[in-house]
């Protein structure tokens, strides 16, 4: 079991930053970018609006994303110190 240890707060927030902005990096490329011969052959506006419902559900999934992030912020701000029970 793990002891009571106290870590460093500024390290455990930093890394708790790094995996919110690396989940919101990953979520970004998801996106399909059509390719050059598919929007020569194809209508430009009926390509985009095919994309719709993959454009609304990233925004919806960054904007989630972000929510946790901004209590995980608020959160530290109250913390004192860090030790195993809230990591």
């Amino acid at each position: 079991m793990i002891e009571n240890e106290n870590y460093d707060k500024s390290r455990v927030h930093s890394f708790s930053d790094a995996v919110f902005s690396i989940a919101m990096t990953l979520l970004v490329l998801e996106v399909f970018i059509p390719s050059y011969k598919e929007l020569q052959t194809g209508n430009t506006l009926q390509i985009l609006q095919n994309r719709i419902p993959s454009f609304i559900g990233l925004i919806v999934s960054f904007m989630v994303t972000a929510l946790y992030w901004i209590a995980n912020m608020r959160i530290f701000k109250f913390a004192s110190t860090i030790d195993s029970k809230i990591l």
